[in-house]
Order: C-alpha cells, then sequence, then structure tokens
C-alpha cells in the first residue's frame, strides 16, 4: 500500500510525500503536525508516455443561496515531468503533478500541460 502525506495548508505541493508504511506515516505526523494522510491511487490512468496527471477546470460561483454556478468550456490537465513508478515513491515528479514540482524536470518542456483537445487525442 502506498499513502501520500499531505501539509493542511501548503501550496505548490510543498511538503507533500508518498509513503508505504503505517509508522513511516505516524512518525511524519508526529514531528510535523497538521496533516493529510490520503490513500495513494496505485494504478491510475496513465497518459503521455506513462505519466500521471491531473486535471483543473475553472468554475466561477456567484451566489451559495441560491446556488449560481458557472462552469468554463475548457479545462487544462498538469502533467507529471517523469514517468510512473511506484517502486520510486522519493521521485516527486513521478507522482506530484504540480507544475511547481514539475517545473525544474528534465522534460518539463515537452509538456507538463495539455489542453482539453490533447486528452480526447490520448484517450
Amino acid at each position: 500500500a502506498a499513502w501520500i502525506v499531505k501539509p493542511a495548508m501548503n501550496s505548490k505541493g510543498s511538503g507533500v510525500v508518498c509513503m508505504r508504511s503505517l509508522p513511516e506515516i505516524l512518525h511524519h505526523c508526529a514531528t510535523v503536525t497538521n496533516r493529510i494522510v490520503q490513500k495513494y491511487v496505485e494504478r491510475p490512468l496513465l497518459l503521455f508516455g506513462g505519466r500521471k496527471f491531473d486535471i483543473r477546470q475553472w468554475v466561477l460561483v456567484r451566489s451559495f443561496e441560491p446556488l449560481e454556478a458557472y462552469i468554463f468550456s475548457e479545462c487544462y490537465l498538469r502533467i507529471c515531468c517523469e514517468p510512473y513508478d511506484l517502486g520510486s515513491l522519493g521521485r516527486r515528479q513521478s507522482h506530484i503533478s504540480n507544475w511547481a514540482i514539475n517545473r525544474p524536470g528534465k522534460h518539463a518542456k515537452e509538456g507538463s500541460v495539455a489542453s482539453l483537445a490533447e486528452f480526447r487525442i490520448a484517450l
């Protein structure tokens, strides 16, 4: 099993780590507080040369009561720079699709972002 441990209040991939064991998670959370622990998706859909990705969608909420929301017609994907490898949880650029993590990667220029049209073609 694998787990992803995230800071509750950070952004840009800061402090995000992947771990395998409960003792490792408990030790980490005892030394660094205010964490979110999630089961890691071990068999994700891989595209673009075996790489993980996430989908980013813009939504404008004008009102909550009554609910009034608008969804932008296009979305985009953030793509990990390195191919996915469950055996190497320490390689952040193959597990975390955040741009701040992948920007310095050697494959960042080859396409760390994809459009909805590119996503459809890859499927």
